[in-house]
């Protein structure tokens, strides 16, 4: 019985929610707007699978943050309660960059806009799934103004139509192999203060750092004149226990020659 009505409940809800065939339409905040993508088959060099996405747009000089804000800022919340036919759904985070405000370090996204793609499941992939997304999140300018919108879709398991953001969102996210090699270790100190990560890259580089759980850490910090640009990580935040040598890291870089990430373990 609850497989059955769980099934009607779809067909009823599928009339409610729009169709994914094309973009949503905008869900208006108060000073952003929120829609979801076309949903669909997407295969990529690097990417197969269903995927939608969810594309927050704001006012130029405006900003949102990354998955780890950084020194301060709002990381966004995804809440999917209430969808059906649903297994999981996972964001996969474009590379961000950095900003700072005079006061602290942030990461995440400017521009006029961001498009989170979103890896779909379903439990059954015979029938279709009806997304139903709250999502928390801040924009900011001057000061951080704290967003959030509910909208809700019906997907198919069928190929792509009209997905070209979809696919541009999922070519912007770092690759997560056959990057730049890294040397990670924990400076002298008892407790590790911070990690010394070197990158083999020339130019302009970016550094951000998670923990082995993915835990938000601050902005690694450059250190000028290097031969190879090297950074400073604080380990503020971090239990003891995940201070030692074989501690994995997971570092994104970000530079003229792409966006990489790499787990790498602290020597």
């Amino acid at each position: 019985m609850r497989i059955a009505f769980q099934y009607v409940f779809l067909i009823a809800f599928a009339g409610l929610a729009p169709a994914l065939s094309h973009a949503s339409d905008w869900v208006e905040a108060y000073q952003s707007k929120v829609r979801f993508e076309s949903a669909g088959f997407v295969e990529t060099d690097r990417h197969k699978g269903f995927f939608t996405a969810v594309t927050l747009a704001y006012d130029k000089g405006w900003k949102t943050y990354w998955r780890n804000p950084g020194d301060a800022g709002i990381s966004p919340r995804f809440d999917w309660t209430g969808s059906v036919n649903l297994k999981s759904a996972t964001v996969l985070y474009p590379a961000p960059g950095k900003f700072f405000d005079g006061y602290a370090d942030s990461i995440g996204y400017g521009g006029t806009g961001i498009t989170f793609p979103i890896a779909l499941e379903a439990d059954n992939p015979d029938r279709p799934i009806v997304l139903s997304l709250a999502i928390d999140y801040a924009v900011c300018e001057r000061i951080c103004i704290p967003e959030r919108a509910e909208l809700s879709a019906f997907v198919r398991p069928e190929p792509i139509s009209g997905g070209s953001n979809v696919v541009a969102a999922l070519n912007a996210v770092p690759k997560n192999h056959g990057g730049p090699a890294m040397v990670a270790q924990i400076e002298p100190g008892d407790p590790a203060k911070s990690v010394m990560v070197k990158i083999d890259a020339s130019g302009d580089v970016e550094l951000f750092a998670e923990g082995p759980n993915r835990e938000p850490m601050l902005v690694p910090k450059a250190h000028e004149g290097a031969e190879k640009p090297t950074f400073s990580v604080p380990l503020d935040g971090l239990p003891a226990e995940k201070r030692v040598a074989g501690t994995e890291f997971r570092f994104t870089i970000v530079s003229a020659d792409g966006a990489y990430e790499q787990v790498i373990a602290a020597e």
